[in-house]
């Protein structure tokens, strides 16, 4: 839509304040309705005077456009009045350009021009100079400011829609849809003035994307783009713009002449141009919405006059009629008819299309103070909201002490943030919000903080009392509604709790609605639970869901995170179950990360699967006089022993004799314990460590010519050992087999806490040692290459590895 300016005194301002500029750019949409034949400005900032400026205003003829330079003229272009245009107009560093396109046209023209000029750019005025004179009889919309120097691609790209394409460098952007005064930027520098200003409709340009519903007719040709009936005709007489206009029928006396037309889908409003030439109070013009008269004139040899906007219904029907008396009298030199022309059928509301669910928005990709709009609130933020009542900003910092939340600027007033959606196929619809309490006194009042809006008004609202500050759920509004469910927690001061509804309401409008509070933010598990019987909702099937924001001297809140779909939403992050059995086994929550997970542990009376591996085995030991190496490693060799009498005593030795070595394919399977997850074992060539026992260390062995005496013990010597290919049999234990790995994308909770980050890696984790009493070995870890030979009972032991030496005969 647009704003038309029609007198002097209607015209908008606002404070750029944006300091000294050599390179910055204005587009503009701009019609001139009615050629005044003097200079009428489009748009001027400047620093306060009329003696620093950049201004795009008309010669004296009324219709030349040009850009002027504290006065001088760079580039100029004739406009055609009742037509709209583009206009663009960028400074820069080495000059500037103007790049303009009339509607219906399918090309730019272009002017170039090599003044430089630094402007102190403290206002921007909309239909007036810097001097207030000079006003626009016309149209404006889609004002786009940027303190920057767009290319000609960059800001023709700018025809197409009233919000802004290019953001970075934006000043400010007033759609002027109607006669709003929103700064569409987010910078909050909003218009003020525009007293006595009015609605229009706008350019054939999009909002956000969507495209406006305008309908318009000049009579330019007889293709009408809506239902007409009647037995006015197109007359070339004096039109109002253009070559066209419609007039009434040549009637008698007594006699009506009608044309009625059927009013547009999509629109709700209608201006028109009209004009009468009757006898003074006898025949008249009359305008009628159904079948009830708005208005009527006569007179002889009336001026066109554009009408007042009207309200009205698509699919009704609007009539124009002539009607004459019974006298003969026709009017003093005049035409005895009426005309219209320039017929405008349009919304009243900019267009809406539907977000898909779900819907969330976590405020992130804002900047400190700056409004929350449909244009502002997308990106990195999440969805945009379709539609933003009053003055909402991002504030920081966010529910987890980052980035940026919504707050409500202005006091003592809701803001509100809004999706339309489509109506999922079901009934639910489900909303969440975190919120966050501050005040240094209780609300004054309750104040609605979510709610439900329907084809036929509010559905619901959930408000927070303002002495409980408990979540009371209505239906339709504070004043009209019903209560139908009420919370049994407290939302706290100064800390973020969550709140999630879950609306569902079936094609009649009943349904019942549920409630669930976590004073606990991001928690699995909620604090208090509602629901409500079922309920007669008002409104219709909802289609839009509603966050509100409130702020009075003395409490207001924030939010963050808010979130609709057709099914419950959770909390914010991303949380998910996994498997841990503990005590009772229930899974317990934790952030979700993709790890591999051991499966859990079972009892089983098996021998457990040794690994197989390539190594040398004992044979049978035999009797032989003298002793052979136990390891290969650099060792003094022991002299040959010999008989005495007396046995030498060797240090006290406490030590566990070890069970033959077995060769095995498969690592042996420890127990299961909690702690890291188990990674791939890798193979090594050095021995792993033994469980550590208590000895006694043989001191270093010497060589000499005498026999040295062995303890009196009767014992059988070892032969020589032999290489074998065989493998022992491993002896039968019971152990707990660890279950088979497996990937899973989910994780465990340890205790009571979250894991915060759980990496996956492909190595192996260290096997708790294993204590061994007596026996052989049920599985050996290598590979490695050791030896090892007892004779039970009777029989040498060996404390491996250290370095020792002894020897004895018996």
């Amino acid at each position: 839509m647009a704003v038309r300016y029609a007198a002097a005194g209607q015209h908008h301002t606002t404070s750029l304040s944006l300091g000294s500029l050599t390179a910055f750019t204005v587009s503009c949409w701009v019609k001139i309705s009615v050629d005044r034949n003097v200079i009428s400005t489009v748009w001027t900032i400047d620093g306060g005077s009329a003696s620093d400026y950049v201004s795009l205003r008309t010669n004296s003829d009324g219709t030349t456009v040009r850009v002027l330079i504290d006065g001088v003229s760079v580039a100029s272009r004739t406009f055609t009045p009742g037509v709209w245009y583009f206009v663009a107009v960028s400074f820069g560093a080495s000059g500037g350009f103007m790049t303009s396109r009339a509607e219906g046209t399918g090309t730019f023209n272009v002017d170039t021009w090599t003044t430089v000029k630094t402007v102190n750019a403290i206002m921007l005025r909309l239909g007036v100079a810097s001097d207030d004179t000079a006003w626009l009889n016309g149209c404006l919309a889609a004002v786009k400011v940027w303190a920057a120097a767009l290319t000609q691609a960059e800001a023709q790209a700018e025809y197409g829609d009233h919000f802004p394409q290019r953001t970075a460098g934006l000043a400010s952007a007033h759609a002027l849809y109607r006669t709003e005064t929103t700064d569409y930027s987010g910078n909050r520098r909003s218009l003020s003035g525009g007293t006595g200003a009015t609605a229009a409709s706008s350019p054939p340009i999009n909002w956000g994307g969507t495209p406006i519903t305008v309908v318009t007719e000049d009579f330019e040709d007889t293709s009408y783009p809506f239902s007409l009936s009647g037995n006015w005709s197109r007359n070339s007489t004096n039109p109002q713009a253009g070559s066209w206009s419609f007039k009434s029928a040549v009637i008698s006396d007594n006699g009506t002449t009608s044309v009625a037309i059927t009013v547009p889908a999509g629109c709700d409003r209608l201006r028109f141009w009209y004009r009468v030439s009757s006898e003074a109070g006898y025949d008249f013009f009359r305008f009628l919405i159904g079948g009830a008269e708005q208005f009527n004139a006569s007179g002889p040899n009336g001026a066109w006059i554009q009408a007042a906007e009207y309200t009205v219904t698509p699919g009704g029907t609007v009539t124009f009629r002539y009607t004459k008396d019974s006298s003969n009298a026709d009017p003093v030199g005049g035409i005895d008819a009426a005309f219209i022309d320039n017929i405008e059928f349009y919304a009243s509301t900019p267009p809406i299309t539907p977000v898909a669910l779900p819907a969330k928005n976590n405020f992130d990709g804002g900047m400190t103070s700056k409004q929350i709009l449909p244009t502002t609130s997308g990106g990195v933020s999440g969805t945009a909201f379709t539609e933003v009542a009053g003055n909402m900003i991002f504030v920081d910092p966010g529910m987890r002490g980052s980035a940026y939340c919504a707050y409500n600027l202005t006091t003592t007033a809701d803001g509100r943030m809004s999706w339309r959606y489509t109506p999922p196929a079901g009934d639910s619809i489900c909303g969440r919000l975190y919120i966050n309490l501050t005040g240094s006194d209780d609300l004054k009042a309750a104040r609605a903080v979510f709610g439900l809006t329907g084809p036929s008004g509010v559905v619901s609202r959930a408000w927070i009392d303002p002495f409980t500050r408990r979540i009371t759920v209505r239906t339709g509004d504070l004043v009209t509604g019903t209560q139908a469910v009420v919370t049994g927690t407290d939302i706290p001061y100064d800390q973020w709790a969550r709140l999630e509804f879950r609306y569902t309401i079936d094609a009649s409008g009943n349904g019942t609605v549920e409630v669930w509070t976590y004073l606990t933010a991001d928690s699995l598990t909620h604090t208090n639970y509602v629901i409500s019987p079922s309920t007669a909702w008002p409104g219709g099937k909802p289609y839009q869901a509603d966050f509100l924001c409130w702020q009075d001297t003395t409490a207001w809140w924030t939010l963050d995170d808010v979130a609709i779909g057709a099914t419950k939403l959770g909390p914010s992050i991303n949380i998910a179950q996994v498997g841990r059995v503990i005590g009772s086994g229930t899974a317990l929550p934790i952030t979700a990360r993709k790890i591999r997970a051991v499966g859990p542990a079972s009892g089983v009376e098996t021998v457990a699967v040794a690994r197989s591996m390539r190594m040398r085995q004992l044979g049978a030991a035999g009797e032989s006089g003298g002793a052979a190496a136990l390891r290969p490693q650099k060792l003094r060799t022991v002299g040959q022993a010999a008989e005495a009498g007396d046995p030498a005593r060797a240090a006290g030795a406490h030590a566990r004799t070890l069970g033959r070595a077995g060769e095995s394919g498969a690592a042996q399977l420890v127990i299961p314990a909690t702690g890291p997850v188990l990674r791939a074992a890798s193979e090594i060539s050095a021995a792993l460590p033994v469980t550590a026992v208590k000895v006694r260390h043989v001191g270093l062995a010497t060589t000499t010519d005498g026999v040295q005496s062995a303890r009196a013990v009767r014992r059988r010597l070892l032969g020589v050992a032999a290489e074998m290919s065989s493998s022992s049999l491993l002896t039968r234990v019971r152990r707990r087999g660890v279950g088979q790995a497996a990937e899973t994308s989910r994780v465990e909770r340890i205790g009571t806490g979250f894991v915060v980050t759980v990496v996956e890696a492909d190595t192996a984790l260290p096997i708790t040692p294993l204590l061994y009493r007596g026996g052989p070995f049920t599985g050996v870890d290598g590979p490695r290459r050791t030896w090892g030979a007892s004779l039970s009972p009777r029989g040498w032991s060996v404390d491996p590895p250290r370095r020792t030496w002894s020897a004895s005969h018996t």
